[in-house]
This record gives C-alpha cells, sequence and structure tokens, in this order.
C-alpha cells in the first residue's frame, strides 16, 4: 500500500508538472502569434498617421498646449500627432475607449466609434465598473479585430480555442484575449517601465531610444523647461512619462514602445497598466509578448 501511494504521488506531481509546462508553452505560442499582429496593426496606424493631414482645430490645440512655437515645433507636432493616433487606435481602458483623449476637459481625439460601440452594446460606461484587469486585454482584442485587412482575431488564426473569454456587462458581453490559464492578458500601449526594455524610472537611456521621436524633440531643454503652457507637464499627463532633462544633461529617452504579458501560473500580474512597471512580487513569473 505504501509503495502504491509512492507511486500514485510521483505520477500526480509529474502529471501537475507536465499540465504547468503544457499552459507555459501554449501561453508563449499565444504570445508570439499576437506580437507580429500588434506590431503590423500598430505600424499601420503609424504610417497612416504620418500621412494625414491634422484637423485644424487640433493642430491649434496641439500648438497651443503641445508642441511648443520653437524652430522644432512643427516636427515636433507631428511626433505628438502619431503618439495621439497610436494612442486612439490603441486605448488600454474602458474610459478611453468610450470617451476619446482628453486634457482636462477638452477633448483632442475622440473615441473610435467601433470600440465605443461595443463597449456601449454590452452596457460598459467608464463608471459602470471600477477599473479591472481585463479591461486592457478587452481594448487590444478590438483593436486587433479591426485588422490591417479587416480579417480580425479569431480563435483559429491563433491556434487556440480557448484564447477568448467572453466578459459580461451590464447588457451584454464583450470578449477579452486570455492565456492558457484563463486569466486576461495585460496589454500596455506604451511599457516604459518595464524591465524588458532596459529602461530605468526616471532617468531613461541616454540616447534618442524611442522610435517615435527618432530625432529627440521631446528631450529639447527649452521646451521642457516652458512654463507658460507646461507643455511637459501636458504631454506626460496626456501620454506618457518623459525623462526630464536638464540644460547640461546628456539628452535621454525611454524605449516606448507597446507589450503585451501573461500574469503566468500564478494568475497575478503586478504590473502598473500604464507603464508595466513591476508593482509587486508577483511579476517574476509573467511571461511577454517579447522575450527579455
Amino acid at each position: 500500500m505504501l509503495i502504491i501511494a509512492i507511486l500514485v504521488a510521483l505520477s500526480a506531481a509529474a502529471t501537475l508538472r507536465f499540465i504547468g509546462a503544457q499552459h507555459m508553452s501554449n501561453t508563449r505560442t499565444l504570445l508570439s502569434k499576437l506580437q507580429p499582429l500588434l506590431n503590423k496593426q500598430w505600424s499601420a496606424v503609424r504610417d497612416q498617421a504620418a500621412r494625414e493631414n491634422i484637423p485644424a482645430a487640433t493642430f491649434q490645440l496641439l500648438q497651443n498646449n503641445f508642441a511648443g512655437t520653437d524652430i522644432n515645433a512643427t516636427e515636433r507636432m507631428r511626433v505628438i500627432w502619431i503618439k495621439l493616433r497610436l494612442q486612439q487606435a490603441f486605448p488600454i481602458s474602458f474610459d478611453e475607449a468610450l470617451y476619446g483623449i482628453r486634457l482636462g476637459n477638452t477633448q483632442i481625439l475622440p473615441p473610435l466609434p467601433s470600440y465605443q460601440s461595443a463597449l456601449s452594446t454590452a452596457g460598459f460606461t467608464a463608471s459602470s465598473t471600477a477599473s479591472q484587469p481585463y479591461e486592457s486585454s478587452v481594448c487590444l482584442l478590438l483593436a486587433l479585430q479591426q485588422g490591417v485587412s479587416g480579417s480580425g482575431v479569431t480563435p483559429e488564426k491563433l491556434g487556440a480555442s480557448n484564447a477568448l473569454l467572453d466578459i459580461p456587462g451590464p447588457s451584454g458581453t464583450v470578449k477579452a484575449l486570455v492565456d492558457d490559464w484563463g486569466t486576461p492578458l495585460g496589454f500596455c500601449r506604451w511599457a516604459i517601465g518595464n524591465p524588458i526594455y532596459n529602461n530605468t524610472i526616471p532617468g531613461g537611456q541616454t540616447g534618442f531610444n524611442d522610435p517615435g521621436d527618432p530625432k529627440g524633440l521631446l528631450t529639447i531643454a527649452g521646451w521642457q523647461a516652458s512654463t507658460t503652457p507646461n507643455y511637459f507637464v501636458n504631454f506626460t499627463t496626456v501620454i506618457h512619462a518623459l525623462p526630464p532633462r536638464t540644460a547640461t544633461a546628456q539628452a535621454t529617452s525611454y524605449k516606448v514602445a507597446p507589450l503585451i504579458a501573461s500574469a503566468g501560473p500564478d494568475k497575478v500580474l503586478g504590473l502598473d497598466p500604464k507603464t508595466f512597471a513591476e508593482t509587486s512580487g508577483n511579476a517574476g513569473d509573467n511571461l511577454y509578448s517579447v522575450e527579455q
């Protein structure tokens, strides 16, 4: 009997290890399929924003509150416009998806109608629920379902029948992308705080590492030092953090790129939703769409 009990225990332990390894492998495979889809859609939005005309009213708003009036203002305006359009196309919360991008009470860009419709039909409003860990996953799926070719994302294309989960709302459901443990994935539009990108908040990296700002127009001391209006504060409030630059320090920037994460076997992401900086000791088993 003792021998049988030992054999059963060993068999159970081996089975659990196998199941855990399978969950890990399946999740890595899912993430490896999602990141190219994200990159493709990201590039499509960025390239379109680089070509399109900025509406006159928005141009004036950006000039008055973000871009400045120095010799680099025109180029900086385009950098900021592209970032705002990416932010509009890739929300990370229901608040952003429903109500667009705002500076205080002023709307800079409206929400995309398809996102607003999907969430509103399910009965979600920004105030209908406290911020939930599934929101960025739902938003990512909505973004990918727009599809550069309009084809969208399906479990068949992802090779995982359990990759989508229904999230109930007050009057309907929306779908979220989930890992092989059934936990909604996390999506961060500007993952500047995550160690995977080797950023150190608040220091950044020496040189111009932001692919959206290759000339370092957001690191110029005069632009950052303006106080009436405070372009630096407005930018970092609405878009993403920037390392402050003094008149004597060498210019630095963050590597600014999107990232998808799985909470791993403990099902706790442990990351700040806006930066993916680690907020607890639970992030050590996370899996990322970009390998460390």
